[in-house]
């Protein structure tokens, strides 16, 4: 089911590093990444997209359990219902956009969900982002957590 959702201002991107650090205790950045969404972004407005949804759950259960990585779907899903999060999907303009980044940052091994996060936050004049990932700050966005 689909529903329009209005874009809220100041939102702050999650990518895929992030969500994998808060839903895996084993990873070493687990505590960082529970105390950062505890402190700066509980009560912020938060977006992700399918794309990193869809990345997240794989790495999940690819690295850890099932139970773990549906636990991550079940999170998403309560956080939408709650309007906690906004998913945002992926389509042709975010993905033109992002063979422009992978052009850009040729030296650089970006993934394409990393490239098409760029191009909907530039697009949503997002500066913003939960991650682990210097990507982000590469292609100048800010990261809310110390890398």
């Amino acid at each position: 089911m689909s529903r329009t959702v209005s874009y809220k201002r100041n939102l702050v991107f999650i990518d895929t590093s992030a969500w994998i650090m808060l839903m895996n205790q084993d990873e070493t950045r687990h505590r960082e990444a529970v105390k950062t969404y505890n402190e700066r972004l509980i009560n912020s407005a938060k977006a992700t997209s399918n794309l990193v949804v869809s990345e997240t759950y794989t790495w999940l259960r690819m690295r850890t359990s099932f139970k773990n990585a549906l636990d991550f779907l079940t999170a998403i899903r309560q956080m939408q219902e709650d309007e906690l999060l906004t998913i945002i999907w992926s389509n042709n303009r975010l993905e033109e956009k992002a063979i422009k980044y992978l052009q850009k940052y040729r030296d650089h091994k970006l993934s394409f969900v990393d490239a098409v996060s760029f191009a909907l936050m530039a697009e949503l004049k997002i500066k913003d982002t939960f991650s682990f990932d210097r990507h982000f700050n590469i292609a100048g966005f800010a990261t809310i957590n110390s890398l």
